[in-house]
């Protein structure tokens, strides 16, 4: 993320003034992001236009992931570890392109990198480093723990162990091992999703 050109948006739309960024330079050791929280959590200006005016120093559009629907699918193409460490995340595929959010979508080299990956062209958008930590918390989280209750979704009510492959269990015994809140947090969610 260029520094200068977030600098000049800021300034030119009197957000704040040449002393006070200079100020804010220091205390925050010239981290950009930690620069706009502070902003954020002063009032001094909200998310949304900020991350709309980020956005168009970047030529690049913002999005609020709090209003976004991923596809788990194309979102575990990425691997975790990958999009933990550079702070992106795919959100959904359309015809040959994966859009993905980005904390820094002008990184040629990760985008390059992510396209080698997922093994298709990417077009990246922006969105703050900590709405991309909450969803990929939430996305991946949410995918690992739907495919290990695919494996283990029902249970024998006499053990806690899996039914024997063998010698099944009847389908009036079994008992579902997901809490009440879970599966209608499950249901709802994949509702949406068609």
């Amino acid at each position: 993320m260029v520094n200068n050109d977030l600098s000049k948006i800021l300034l030119s739309n009197n957000i704040i003034g040449e002393q006070e960024l200079h100020d804010l330079n220091g205390i925050y050791q010239n981290n950009v992001f930690d620069i706009f929280l502070h902003l954020i959590q002063e009032g001094i200006i909200e998310r949304e236009e900020l991350g709309r005016l980020i956005g168009d120093s970047l030529n690049i559009t913002y999005v609020t992931l709090k209003k976004i629907k991923f596809q788990p699918d194309v979102v575990v193409k990425l691997p975790e570890d990958f999009a933990r460490t550079h702070k992106i995340i795919p959100m959904y595929k359309f015809g040959n392109v994966i859009t993905v959010v980005a904390a820094d979508p002008r990184n040629s080299i990760m985008i390059d990198n992510v396209e080698k990956l997922v093994e298709c062209r990417v077009n990246p958008l922006f969105s703050f480093p900590d709405e991309i930590d909450e969803a990929i918390e939430s996305n991946y989280i949410l995918n690992n723990s739907l495919q290990g209750l695919i494996k283990d979704f029902f249970v024998s009510p006499s053990n806690t162990e899996k039914p024997d492959k063998n010698n099944p269990v009847k389908e009036e015994e079994q008992k579902c091992l997901i809490p009440e809140p879970t599966q209608k947090f499950l249901t709802e969610n994949t509702k949406q999703i068609h």
